[in-house]
């Protein structure tokens, strides 16, 4: 129930801020997740709900007209294909969409380990512009998109990573860690009590 509460509450509060809908914040939602190369969640609604290509098409034009998309965009007409990935959504609602992820994604910044040592030198371990991250607010949006935005989902990764850095399981870049959501991995050992003579040997 307490995680259904935060989800609820960060929900209410872009209502808010935003001026949306509910109906609107579903559909910015599938939009976001098919810019993302995640579209089968729109497409399965739209295909196999009724009236929902309609509400599609009138969710947009109110989007438009409340500024969340941009004025530049317009709605394709009969036929035409939509690009997801070049919808432009307004700047400001964004930072407010993922407003709780950009706090989340620094203190996940500030709080994991700068170095670990291999053979003797130390090497960086929260170097993220490998991944074509090339600012802390790319960052964070990156973390936000993993973790759905969730408070409830940032605590869990906390609690691991400082459980990681006190039993020295952090052996691997802030993005992997990411990636490959490897606070699970942390968690499991933390909750089996086989923490001892573990040895997590994907540096960097």
């Amino acid at each position: 129930m307490q995680h259904f509460e935060l989800e609820l509450q960060e929900q209410i509060n872009l209502y808010i801020d935003s001026g949306i809908t509910p109906t609107e914040l579903f559909f910015v939602q599938l939009l976001l997740l098919a810019a993302d190369d995640a579209p089968k969640y729109l497409v399965n609604y739209i295909s196999n709900t009724s009236g929902a290509k309609q509400l599609f098409k009138n969710t947009l034009q109110s989007l438009l007209d409340k500024g969340v998309i941009n004025s530049t965009f317009s709605i394709p007409k009969e036929g035409e294909s939509l690009n997801f990935k070049t919808i432009p959504f307004n700047k400001n609602f964004i930072k407010k969409y993922f407003k709780e992820g950009h706090i989340a994604g620094k203190e996940l910044f500030d709080e994991y380990p700068p170095f670990i040592s291999i053979n003797g030198k130390l090497c960086s371990i929260r170097n993220f512009t490998k991944a074509g991250l090339f600012s802390l607010e790319d960052f964070c949006v990156y973390y936000s998109k993993t973790i759905k935005t969730l408070k409830v989902a940032h605590e869990r990764v906390m609690e691991a990573l400082r459980f990681g850095k006190e039993y020295g399981l952090i052996n691997y870049s802030i993005v992997e860690f990411i990636s490959s959501m490897k606070w699970l991995e942390i968690e499991y050992l933390r909750d089996s009590g086989n923490v001892n003579g573990y040895n997590n040997s994907e540096l960097i």
